[in-house]
């Protein structure tokens, strides 16, 4: 499931970037500089409190060590760099 993180927060990303260019001359024409600046802080003031308190931490952690080993141990394939 981890795999599809990255393309769903990218369309997240791409979905409020989109609603937020629609709607900023809105904004701007109601609030003027002030009102948008103080619109924008709220905003994302609630995004890092959604984050610091409603998101939470993946249950399994693996450290990168762990997972070196645990894939050099089922590799067969000695061709190739340890890094890699």
């Amino acid at each position: 499931m981890q795999h599809y993180f990255i393309p769903r927060f990218d369309g997240v990303e791409q979905f409020g970037q989109l609603v937020a260019t629609l709607i900023s001359p809105l904004i701007f024409n109601s609030m003027g500089n002030y009102g948008s600046f103080a619109f924008s802080t709220a905003s994302v003031t609630c995004a890092l409190a959604y984050t610091m308190f409603i998101v939470k931490e993946p249950r399994e952690i693996i450290s990168l060590e762990e997972e070196s080993n645990a894939s050099s141990n089922t590799s067969e394939d000695k061709s190739r760099p340890e890094w890699f």
